[in-house]
């Protein structure tokens, strides 16, 4: 019988927001894409001081053009971002998967055939004798 991976014992909540930190991981990064492409065909490949276009940057596979301090930040940042929201993602993903599989969701079939979860020991009243 082949175990279910980790993931499909999260709760509902769990996997919307590793889902969620995912996707936007992957929307950042095609949107940083977009925005390198977009540099690449219309800002000036020299500087430009009165316009603020001093910040020198690599596009288009070794392209030089020159970019505005915000727009410089926008173009790195979204990498830094996206970056950092698929490790957390993929982190919390791992960590609660594994979590999971620990207390140990895996069911229990007795031997007289019903198939119960193992009991956490909360909820349950000690009897005094």
């Amino acid at each position: 019988m082949q175990e279910d991976s980790g993931f499909r014992r999260l709760v509902t909540w769990q996997k919307l927001l590793v889902a969620g930190l995912l996707s936007t991981s992957f929307a950042l990064i095609l949107t940083g894409v977009w925005l390198d492409g977009y540099f690449c065909h219309n800002r000036p490949k020299n500087p430009s001081p009165q316009e603020g276009r001093v910040y020198r940057t690599y596009v288009c596979h070794g392209g030089i053009v020159y970019l505005t301090r915000l727009e410089n930040v926008s173009l790195e940042g979204l990498t830094l971002t996206a970056l950092l929201i698929f490790a957390t993602g993929a982190f919390l993903g791992q960590r609660w998967a594994r979590t999971s599989r620990a207390r140990g969701d895996k069911q229990i079939t007795p031997s007289n055939g019903n198939s119960e979860r193992p009991s956490s020991g909360r909820n349950q009243r000690s009897k005094i004798h």
